[in-house]
């Protein structure tokens, strides 16, 4: 029931997350492709709130949290992990 509220209200709130489910998440909040190469080697968790924020910015956040490069390419999305 709290993902209703959060897509309700605008707010996509990323708690504990490994990186494929938080990719998974992103991929439908931004309505994009996005595809996971080596997935994050550390297993780290991510906590985030995304409001307004573009994809540019969160990837260029993430990736400077975690050894990861991207690439968008209209509506995919190439997500490296080093």
């Amino acid at each position: 029931m709290a993902d209703v509220s959060i897509w309700k209200n605008n707010e996509l709130i990323i708690r504990d997350m490994y990186a494929d489910e938080l990719f998974t998440k992103l991929s439908a909040w931004y309505k994009v492709d996005i595809n996971l190469e080596n997935n994050d080697p550390n297993n780290r968790l991510y906590n985030l709130v995304i409001t307004n924020e573009s994809l540019e910015n969160i990837l260029s956040l993430i990736s400077k949290l975690s050894p990861m490069e991207y690439k968008i390419n209209g509506r995919e999305v190439m997500i490296t992990y080093k």
